[in-house]
């Protein structure tokens, strides 16, 4: 009878195996990439949309995209989190790709990576890295915060014409962030993406608030080496560490810390076969 059951076992290791490499790879139905024509500055139009989870699951457009920010999107890191040649900044294509009907976003985002390793031979592997971060603490006795309503649903933010708010809004160089049903978590990661560094909730707050933040851009994105620091006052407001401070009670405390990022070993300029 062991004997039998251990037939029966192997047969079932067997076909799970045979399963797997049967299965097949995740790929785009078609996608060409083409490098973008050039434009100036001011009139380079950059756009990403459709995917899974989108208005357009079955199509993913691409137009004067990077190709350091297709990295970031298929691995789905911070910019922080990718050590990569300069010239990926610059080095922008399009693409227009066919998605599989009824793929998920994650097996999108493999998709990509895919297309990616295929076309431009990339290698990459995972590190820690030590560089800035920043803990998100309570500033003096009490923060400035206003506590949402029991019950009340993020999607009910309406403006006067009854059109959803956007959380982030940009305008003459000036944000406003524009939240409701909000957890400190969830502001330390909106504020990671921001600063361009790591954020983490150390506030011990666990309640969900209300939030409106507004400032300045300038001054507020940190260098390669050097955390962010508050803007200058000037006409045009306060730059986000300020605002923090200003508006909501919270402060951005700078602290060392080791950060998972992706490295990349090789990657070349352009894409190979004929984009199809």
């Amino acid at each position: 009878m062991r004997t039998v059951w251990s037939f029966i076992l192997l047969l079932a290791a067997g076909g799970e195996a045979l399963a797997q490499s049967a299965a097949p790879r995740l790929e785009f139905e078609v996608a060409p990439v083409k490098p973008s024509v050039e434009q100036s500055e001011r009139g380079m139009r950059i756009r990403i949309a459709g995917g899974p989870g989108t208005r357009d699951p079955g199509r993913f457009v691409t137009e004067n995209f990077s190709l350091f920010t297709l990295v970031t999107v298929a691995y789905n890191v911070e910019r922080y989190q990718l050590s990569a040649p300069g010239w990926m900044n610059a080095a922008r294509f399009d693409i227009t790709a066919k998605v599989p009907e009824g793929n998920t976003r994650e097996q999108f985002r493999i998709m990509l990576q895919n297309l990616i390793g295929a076309r431009f031979k990339l290698a990459l592997h995972r590190e820690k890295k030590e560089m800035s971060v920043y803990d998100l603490v309570v500033r003096g006795d009490h923060p400035k915060l206003k506590e949402s309503m029991q019950g009340r649903e993020p999607s009910s933010r309406l403006d006067k014409e009854g059109l959803p708010i956007l959380p982030l809004t940009t305008r003459n160089g000036q944000s406003r962030l524009d939240v409701i049903d909000e957890s400190m978590e969830q502001l330390a990661s909106r504020l990671s993406s921001q600063v361009g560094r790591p954020v983490t909730d150390a506030t011990g707050l666990k309640g969900k608030y209300d939030i409106t933040l507004t400032w300045a851009r300038e001054g507020m994105r940190p260098t390669a080496e050097e955390p962010a620091m508050p803007a200058s006052g000037d006409d045009s407001g306060p730059g986000l560490f300020a605002a923090l401070e200003q508006q909501l009670g919270l402060k951005l405390a700078p602290r060392k810390g080791l950060v998972e990022i992706l490295a990349i070993d090789h990657i070349e300029k352009a894409p190979a076969g004929d984009g199809n």
